[in-house]
């Protein structure tokens, strides 16, 4: 099992009060199954020519005393038929986005980005930009923009197969119908407000399922929240409201440029069918050491050292369980051209010495804060190796945890100088050629048949093209 990387909170809030106007005759009893109640609350969005709200969203990832936390605040204003603004206020997590109308602008203030494009027609076709979706993570994307939609119950609660409202909760005082979806890979939970004017208050999907039984998983758990407060349904606004000017420092681009991953993402059961950089030359790179007075680059061990390079996060449940391997083949092979490094991935240095100090592991780390390393190696998912030859190529990938057995072979092999990438994508082209040939085989018995006439031939020529 992997612990996908990301990037990703606190409570953020409106600075007024919601002003409810134009509030329906309050039903003469409140819904009482799940649906029906999320409805109740659904139908107050689509039927309000506008509105305004506050948006937190959050992602916690991590074991005890190991979580990782990012978040995004976010003010959100929506006119219909097709107006809308997601603007980032505070944190690290996500993007903002302006639809005035006229033009669609993507803000992502990290890459100091964004991305022009022509304004969708409706909310309802925003609620399922995939663009969008990706900008505005953590949460906002797959949980918020459905509310968009001309139908948002169907687009939060497509699968279900099993519903209920598990009771009444107070979130910060405020009392909540507690809703639970049940659904094939992950079932999720929503909190209605009470009463004639019912609100979403919050969204939580229960993730476990995902990686339910995959190793290292036991004690693993990653929990996004999305809360929505300070409704104001429907709002006054006026076109200035969604207007948006990205910073002078930012650049148009056609699409945004592969960002830094960042430790806040689900784990994931496999890796990429085809390693990232395998059989290319290693990125070289800079780095400082754990204690903060020596300074790491790659160069110089090229050509000397077989390389090995472990990207992990003390948060990471398999990353947890693959280093003491790492720290183990470091100390057998500590007599052999091999240097070993853990490459940590944005976290703090406290934080990993704590770790190191309670495993009494050994092994010289590398800290990469801002995740550029972990990008130029393309490390979608820890624990992810790298074994760089003497040649200075990645020569082997292991996304996910390795064993001993096979890191110790692969190193041994790359030690005597064997070219194991290149073996590993010679071997790839026999089945290539294979299916080729396979593919050919209908037009071969047409070259052994009796000469056709002049006017066949063409014919048979298109045949055997497939044209």
């Amino acid at each position: 099992m992997l612990c996908r990387l990301v990037t990703s909170l606190v409570i953020g809030a409106f600075v007024s009060l919601p002003v409810l106007a134009e509030e329906p005759s309050p039903p003469a009893t409140e819904p009482s199954t799940a649906e029906a109640i999320l409805r109740s609350a659904t139908e107050r969005i689509t039927q309000a020519k506008s509105f305004t709200v506050d948006a937190k969203a959050s992602v916690v990832v991590g074991m005890p005393g190991f979580e990782h936390e990012k978040y995004g605040r976010y003010k959100v204003a929506a006119e219909r038929p097709n107006q809308l603004l997601v603007l980032r206020t505070d944190g690290e997590m996500g993007g903002t986005v302006a639809n005035d109308g006229k033009k669609l602008l993507m803000y992502n203030a990290e890459l100091q980005q964004y991305i022009e494009s022509e304004a969708a027609p409706s909310l309802d076709m925003l609620s399922s930009d995939f663009g969008m979706m990706s900008l505005l993570e953590g949460g906002m994307g797959g949980l918020f923009l459905p509310l968009l939609a001309d139908d948002p119950v169907a687009r939060l609660t497509g699968g279900t197969t099993a519903s209920q409202v598990v009771g009444v909760e107070k979130i910060d005082g405020l009392e909540c119908h507690h809703l639970k979806f049940e659904q094939e890979s992950s079932d999720l939970n929503v909190w209605v407000t009470t009463g004639a004017a019912p609100t979403i208050r919050r969204i939580s999907p229960d993730l476990s399922k995902q990686f339910a039984g995959e190793e290292g998983a036991d004690d693993f758990s990653i929990t996004v929240v999305v809360d929505l407060r300070a409704w104001d349904l429907p709002a006054e606004l006026n076109d200035e409201m969604f207007a948006f000017t990205p910073p002078a420092s930012a650049e148009l681009k056609e699409e945004f440029a592969a960002v830094a991953p960042s430790a806040v993402m689900p784990p994931i059961a496999a890796g990429p069918s085809h390693p990232p950089l395998l059989g290319e030359l290693a990125p070289e790179f800079a780095l400082i050491e754990l204690s903060g007075t020596k300074a790491f680059e790659l160069k110089p061990l090229i050509g000397q050292k077989v390389i090995l390079l472990d990207f992990w996060a003390t948060w990471c449940g398999p990353c947890r369980k693959g280093l003491p391997t790492i720290a183990e083949v470091a100390k057998e092979y500590s007599d052999k051209p091999l240097a070993v490094y853990g490459v940590n991935v944005q976290e703090d240095a406290d934080a990993i010495r704590e770790f190191l100090d309670e495993t009494k592991l050994e092994l010289q780390v590398l800290r990469d804060v801002g995740g550029e390393v972990a990008s130029s190696y393309q490390v979608t998912g820890i624990p992810h190796t790298v074994l760089i030859g003497l040649d200075g190529r990645v020569q082997v990938v292991h996304v996910g945890v390795a064993s001993k057995e096979e890191l110790t072979a692969q190193i041994d092999a790359l030690l005597n100088r064997e070219d194991l990438a290149t073996k590993q994508l010679n071997a790839e082209q026999p089945e290539a050629a294979a299916e080729s040939e396979a593919d050919a085989e209908p037009s071969e018995p047409e070259a052994e048949e009796p000469a056709k006439t002049p006017e066949a031939e063409p014919a048979q020529a298109d045949s055997a093209s497939g044209e």
